[in-house]
């Protein structure tokens, strides 16, 4: 790979999509993207629940983030190897703004890309030192590693959330059932109830005519004997009224007798 695409590829990597700036504290979501901290702060506000990716979009139901520590080192370690590049020949990283030599090698104590005066200086004698390139192929071997990690750790999300989407609606499924069932059995209870009420209601009102029927009979019969006495205790008033003479010769009839009119 040619070193403008190498260099052009890290920078993309650790380039967040919202603020277009190298990464600051880059926060890792549970769909696998990265973004700033700032940047989600300001996107996503105060709100606690029902965020989304700033980038791709997908909806989270709880506000859940965590430092992507890995991608903040790569970061820091790209801005140090981008230099300003200056007109004129010296590759891609520019010269040294010491010994304005071309700056071919990278220092692995200080990070920092350095010149071949550099190395045999005082400075970073002693020090690990690389060939750029190598440098630039270790630092884009940890990117993918990372980039490999995030996309595994996205395609278990996935699987998780799949997962998770499969039981929310199997539990939905069973508790709707058991809506049903509850449902339904009170229904049938209800019908049951409604037809022993009308059972219980339809004797009280056969008891009631029997109650009336009985009853009635008994004040009839009541009324009928008050009738007939009212009669007899009139003719006895009147008798009692008559002379002495006739009223010797009268005879008494035989006592009331109860039962009948």
């Amino acid at each position: 790979m040619a070193s403008g695409s190498v260099a052009e590829c890290l920078q993309q990597e650790t380039t967040c999509p919202v603020c277009l700036q190298y990464f600051a504290e880059p926060m890792m979501l549970d769909c696998g993207h990265n973004i700033c901290c700032a940047c989600l702060t300001r996107c996503w506000g105060a709100a606690e629940t029902n965020v989304s990716c700033p980038q791709c979009r997908e909806t989270f139901p709880q506000r859940h983030m965590r430092p992507n520590r890995h991608l903040a080192n790569v970061t820091q370690l790209v801005k140090q190897l981008r230099t300003e590049r200056p007109s004129g020949p010296g590759g891609e990283m520019g010269v040294c703004e010491k010994h304005r030599e071309p700056l071919k090698l990278y220092c692995e104590e200080d990070q920092m890309p350095i010149c071949v005066v550099c190395d045999r200086s005082r400075e970073h004698r002693g020090h690990s030192v690389l060939p750029l390139e190598e440098a630039v192929e270790g630092f884009k071997e940890q990117i993918q590693n990372q980039l490999d990690h995030l996309k595994r750790v996205k395609d278990l999300k996935k699987r998780r959330r799949a997962q998770g989407e499969q039981a929310r609606a199997e539990l939905l499924s069973l508790t709707q059932m058991e809506r049903e069932k509850i449902i339904w059995e009170f229904e049938q209870l209800y019908h049951s109830l409604k037809e022993h009420e009308y059972r219980l209601l339809a004797r009280l009102e056969e008891l009631d005519l029997a109650i009336y029927n009985s009853i009635n009979g008994a004040i009839t019969q009541f009324s009928c004997n008050i009738s007939h006495l009212s009669s007899l205790i009139a003719q006895l008033e009147e008798k009692q009224q008559q002379p002495t003479r006739e009223l010797l010769q009268v005879r008494l009839r035989a006592p009331f007798q109860d039962g009948s009119c």
